[in-house]
C-alpha cells in the first residue's frame, strides 16, 4: 500500500517541555522520528521553553530539516 506523506501541523521540532524545570526537556526531533511516522512536512512551533528556545533556533533547525529532505514551516512569534 502507498500513501502520501502526512502533514503534521505542530511539532515541537526542538524538542518539548521545560515548563516543569529544566529536567523536563526532550530532545530535538529527528530525520527519522518523522519518516517511521510517514511525516513528509511540518510545521514546527516553539512551544513554552522561552529560556533555552528562541525563534533563529526553531528557524535553524527548519532549515536543517529541509535539507535533509522534509518539507518545514515554523509558527513564528510577532
Amino acid at each position: 500500500m502507498v500513501l502520501p506523506g502526512f502533514i503534521d501541523s505542530h511539532v515541537h521540532i526542538l524538542g518539548r517541555g521545560g515548563e516543569g524545570s529544566f529536567k523536563t526537556r526532550a530532545p530535538e526531533i529527528q530525520l527519522s522520528d518523522l519518516l517511521l511516522g510517514g511525516v513528509t512536512t511540518v510545521v514546527g512551533c516553539l512551544g513554552t521553553d522561552g529560556v533555552c528556545r528562541d525563534t533563529k533556533r526553531l528557524l535553524a533547525k527548519a532549515r536543517a530539516l529541509d535539507e535533509e529532505g522534509i518539507t518545514t514551516y515554523i509558527h513564528r512569534l510577532l
